[in-house]
């Protein structure tokens, strides 16, 4: 498979990833400006991890900043698909390493500390971790054509 069409094919994988983190975090965002109640289903949790003293990192709600991050994947690759400027998708390919490691530490900080799960956090943890892993399928591409032409 070319390269260019194995990068559109992962730039899109990882547009739908986003989609769906940003829609969960834009849900937790919104129930926690108006107040409303997570509804948790089987864990029941998500009321006592969202309203936690770790839900916000310097006053901002962390699903907020989840919002912020996954629509910059989306504009990311928005901008790689439109430029087919290979340094987008490169740049990107660092950044999902972002939201891995914050979705790492939340986890640790629900299941340790919390001890509470929130499913919808961890949908969250789930859709940046499938980026994460893109993103470093595109730097492991990068890297074995810089060898190539080295």
């Amino acid at each position: 498979m070319h390269l260019l069409k194995q990068n559109k094919t992962i730039a899109i994988l990882m547009m739908v990833f986003a989609f769906v983190g940003f829609a969960d975090a834009a849900y937790l965002a919104v129930e926690h400006y108006i107040g409303g109640t997570v509804l948790c289903g089987l864990t029941g949790g998500c009321d006592i991890v969202t309203t936690s003293v770790y839900s916000k990192l310097f006053g901002v709600p962390v699903a907020l900043l989840g919002v912020f991050y996954y629509f910059s994947v989306i504009f990311g690759v928005v901008a790689y698909l439109d430029s087919k400027d290979e340094r987008f998708f490169f740049w990107l390919a660092h950044y999902t390493a972002i939201g891995f490691i914050a979705s790492m530490v939340f986890v640790v900080l629900q299941v340790f500390l919390i001890k509470s799960i929130c499913v919808y956090c961890m949908g969250s943890a789930l859709s940046s971790t499938l980026i994460y892993y893109l993103g470093h399928q595109v730097h492991k591409k990068h890297r074995s054509m810089k060898k190539i032409y080295e």
